[in-house]
């Protein structure tokens, strides 16, 4: 709100200055010209008294706007920094979120395919513990087949891997959420 009041207020007060410091110009001209329409000495001398007091006058409008115009550009630059540094961190937002989101895509992505690849792992493990099953003479005896050692170490592998995976996406949302928090000044 503060910018856009300062956007109308801004151009309109360096107008009014500007019409100020044309207007002390003018009436500085006026000034100097005052002595030369005098007829003779006396009148010359009141004229040139009245000339020096219009110029200070002058002098001093002149230094009260162009105070008031260095004042007004401090304003402006001031603004100007503000919003840059506005515009700067709402960026910096932006990229932190853009950033989290391709995250947490490329997260989620790599969970469902080593998922993918866990369940396979587990249906290749319950295949051949189904075939040791059926070529043994007894439920007791051990699993010792290649195809089941080797699913049982793929299985195990996968689900390390799906454990640490969801571990990290957990710790990925908490950073989300303390991320989002620190945006909107809650943190």
């Amino acid at each position: 709100a503060k910018q856009l009041l300062e956007a109308v207020r801004g151009p309109e007060a360096v107008t009014r200055l500007q019409d100020q410091l044309h207007l002390a110009v003018a009436e500085r001209e006026r000034a100097l010209a005052l002595p030369r329409g005098a007829r003779n000495a006396v009148e010359r001398m009141q004229l040139e008294h009245e000339k020096v007091e219009l110029l200070k006058t002058v002098r001093m409008d002149i230094f009260r706007i162009r105070e008031a115009m260095l004042e007004e550009g401090r304003r402006r630059r001031y603004l100007y920094e503000e919003e840059q540094a506005f515009s700067q961190a709402e960026l910096r937002r932006l990229r932190d979120l853009d950033e989290t989101t391709r995250e947490r895509t490329e997260c989620i992505q790599m969970i469902f395919k080593n998922y993918v690849e866990t369940t396979a792992a587990r249906d290749a493990l319950n295949d051949a513990m189904m075939e040791e099953l059926e070529g043994s003479p007894t439920e007791l005896e051990e699993y010792s087949s290649s195809a089941y050692q080797n699913s049982f170490v793929q299985h195990k592998a996968h689900s390390e891997c799906l454990e640490a995976m969801l571990t990290t996406r957990l710790a990925g949302r908490r950073r989300e959420a303390r991320g989002l928090a620190e945006n909107i000044g809650l943190a």
